[in-house]
């Protein structure tokens, strides 16, 4: 099942990202241009932290398989959500968030996790909770109040750069991408 689960995401993740391009053009505000490269460089960065996991901690069972199958329907829809609404493209983030939550749940819940990896996975754990709780919070902000979606989305990207960052330092391992 390891070479499986690497396989199909490197291969999901790069049907995923390219499909997305085709969708540029029909992209009309500039939050929605904004949206869409964060959505990107977010999407690389969550694979540049899935493959050393995914290899040390491979799918067991078919639940693991339908998880992943979940994370990579929340990653198309979140790039596909950048052509709608803002609130829209923020439940999309929370809902890829709970899908990655799910599978770390799985991967402490199924397996044994060295030692070096336990606080690396707690702390991913935190801050995705935190991400889709921050995500639910602004969609709702984005909804029913009226504020400028650009800057709703910066000051949503600065909180998850800051995540990133606070991640990184309580892990110490620096990762540069948002």
């Amino acid at each position: 099942m390891k070479q499986f689960q690497l396989k199909f995401i490197d291969v999901m993740v790069g049907v995923v990202l390219s499909l997305g391009f085709q969708w540029w053009p029909a992209l009309n505000e500039p939050w929605q241009y904004l949206a869409f490269v964060f959505t990107y460089l977010s999407l690389i960065d969550y694979w540049i932290d899935y493959n050393p996991v995914a290899k040390k901690y491979a799918l067991r069972l078919e639940i693991d398989v339908i998880i992943h199958t979940v994370i990579i329907f929340s990653m198309f829809l979140l790039i596909f959500a950048t052509q709608k609404s803002l609130p829209y493209f923020l439940m999309s983030f929370m809902v890829y968030r709970i899908a990655d939550i799910l599978w770390l749940w799985r991967i402490k819940s199924e397996h044994k996790i060295l030692h070096d990896d336990i606080k690396f996975m707690d702390t991913w754990l935190f801050y995705d909770a935190i991400e889709a709780i921050v995500a639910f919070g602004f969609y709702f902000l984005s909804s029913y109040y009226i504020f400028n979606p650009i800057i709703i989305l910066t000051v949503f990207i600065c909180i998850r750069a800051i995540t990133r960052f606070m991640s990184s330092v309580k892990y110490k391992k620096v990762f540069y991408a948002v």
